[in-house]
């Protein structure tokens, strides 16, 4: 589909949804084409040095699991994830300030899932999300596909401007604030804990929901600032996810 909008092949050859005339071939798709081309070296996607990979830990951490519950490993099984998994995530989120419990732990096959099943649980048609500017182009492109209005706000060395976020909470309801607190995509800054001064009045509880995500790299920074969550954040937005 590259170069070529969706609506063009809806009218042409399917009877697809009409939300499809929103979608345009994917620039993270691409992108990433481009990394297919050996004389290529590209910055572009954030992709890892493959040279990194712990390959030889996966391996043993698979031979692992083969070897002593390879049934449960290959069996269906619930569709919240692995519990002692989920427990092990929700006890590091604990350590960084988050009030998770395992019971509120999802595994998903990457953080596009989670974008996607989020704005399908939240987002109607017309339904406002704040977002960065720059901002992950793959969240934008899953909000543009469940028809959401997105309204930018600017960003500087410390994150998400909030002060421009009072702003907008000032004037609109948006139903979602689109935040990764750690190494931004694609700016690579951390959202710092009293961003935007002053602190945020008149905004009612339930006005928004801050939609925090994190990136992979978020726990392996050497000397960076890590996010914790911000009084302030939970004065200005008090449901968050």
């Amino acid at each position: 589909m590259a170069g070529m909008a969706v609506e063009q092949i809806a009218r042409s050859k399917y009877n697809l949804a009409l939300r499809m005339s929103r979608m345009t071939a994917s620039a993270v798709r691409e992108i990433l084409k481009v990394t297919e081309r050996p004389e290529i070296v590209s910055f572009a996607g954030g992709l890892p040095a493959p040279e990194t990979f712990p390959v030889e830990a996966l391996a043993r951490a698979h031979a692992e699991v083969f070897e002593h519950d390879s049934a449960a490993a290959l069996q269906y099984s619930t569709t919240e994830g692995h519990r002692p998994l989920r427990e092990w995530i929700a006890a590091r989120m604990r350590c960084r300030g988050i009030d998770a419990v395992a019971d509120r732990v999802l595994i998903t096959s990457g953080s596009q899932q989670g974008i996607d099943l989020v704005a399908r649980i939240f987002l109607d048609a017309g339904d406002a999300v704040v977002v960065e500017n720059p901002c992950y182009l793959a969240a934008l492109q899953t909000f543009a596909g469940f028809e959401a209005r997105l309204i930018p706000v600017g960003s500087d060395d410390q994150g998400m401007r909030v002060d421009q976020v009072e702003r907008v909470l000032k004037r609109e309801r948006p139903k979602l604030i689109y935040v990764v607190s750690d190494f931004h995509n694609p700016k690579g800054t951390s959202l710092s804990a009293d961003n935007g001064g002053s602190s945020c009045s008149g905004c009612r509880a339930g006005t928004a929901c801050q939609f925090s995500k994190t990136t992979p790299t978020g726990s392996c920074g050497i000397g960076a600032r890590r996010f914790r969550r911000s009084p302030r954040w939970t004065e200005m937005v008090p449901s968050s996810i």
